[in-house]
């Protein structure tokens, strides 16, 4: 049995795979797997894949067809073997000390979550981190909220056992905020979570990535299924407030997007009558932006991923 299993779902990354395999390869803990999960990629990344496997005992491949992100992490959770498990995105990379924090950190709490580096057009900035202990309803509170610990699988090392107890897995049928989701249903079962300052991994924004698809491409249903779900489950009233917020945000966005069968339209009308007036001012105000200036997010998406081609 190793420490950590670090799983890789692998989909059509093949001019970044070897510099994110290259930053495991290059950690000084070595106690460690690495899970390479080919996810039926078309391109060279199978066969980049397996010769990896051959430079490197600690790397195992799993090959399989195309399922998605959520299907290709819940691949590598079956045949992980490690005490913790963490996620990488084989377009980011990570810093030279990423095991060495998290293993000084990790026998702290239940969960570990640390900070990053978003690259933008060739600058890496810090994004937000503090050192906290946090109990469970904080924790769910953070996990909703802006700036905080963000619901990214990537930033955060889980404990194999409490997956396996509990029959934790990724929604095969959630394209986006599936992160949040299997986070969220992480937490609930947990006591405590430790949070650090420290920036461990590299998060490439790129135009041709899942987040940054322009808004008129995008079908919101996960969307819609994950907030619809948190508000339901949660007796947390920050994280119900704050889930209130991005349905409805979600709601105005993407609406004209083809996804009015995804849409609770009683539920908007009770968080309308009933939540919105508890928002705060800037939860206020983006709301009424995508309400009422529809097409000034189509111009704000423009300008951003045009700059995002430095990326491609």
């Amino acid at each position: 049995m190793v420490k950590y299993s670090i799983i890789l779902p692998i989909y059509k990354v093949e001019n970044y795979l070897e510099e994110c395999v290259n930053s495991v390869l290059a950690q000084r803990i070595k106690d460690y797997e690495l899970i390479l999960v080919d996810d039926g990629s078309p391109d060279n990344c199978p066969k980049m894949c397996d010769e990896f496997a051959k430079r490197d005992s600690k790397i195992k491949v799993v090959h399989k067809k195309n399922g998605g992100l959520s299907d290709a992490r819940n691949a590598g959770i079956k045949v992980a073997k490690g005490e913790y498990i963490l996620f990488i995105d084989p377009d980011d990379y990570v810093e030279k000390n990423y095991l060495e924090v998290i293993d000084k950190n990790v026998g702290d709490s239940d969960l570990l979550v640390f900070c990053y580096y978003s690259l933008w057009k060739n600058k890496k900035k810090k994004e937000f981190g503090e050192n906290r202990i946090l109990n469970k309803d904080e924790a769910l509170s953070y996990l909703m909220a802006d700036g905080k610990f963000c619901g990214y699988a990537w930033n955060k090392v889980f404990k194999k056992d409490i997956i396996d107890k509990n029959d934790l897995s990724f929604d095969s049928d959630v394209i986006m905020c599936e992160d949040v989701l299997f986070s969220y249903e992480y937490i609930k079962r947990i006591n405590n979570v430790k949070t650090i300052s420290d920036a461990l991994i590299n998060y490439r924004q790129r135009k041709s990535s899942i987040v940054s698809n322009k808004v008129r491409n995008i079908n919101a249903r996960p969307m819609f299924v994950t907030y619809k779900y948190i508000i339901n489950d949660s007796d947390n009233r920050q994280v119900q407030k704050r889930s209130k917020y991005l349905y409805l945000k979600a709601f105005y966005k993407y609406k004209r997007n083809g996804n009015e069968e995804y849409i609770d339209k009683e539920l908007v009308r009770n968080i309308i009558k009933n939540d919105f007036k508890t928002f705060t001012d800037s939860e206020k105000k983006m709301i009424r932006i995508f309400k009422y200036a529809p097409h000034t997010r189509t111009v704000l998406y423009g300008i951003r991923d045009t700059l995002f081609k430095k990326y491609d």
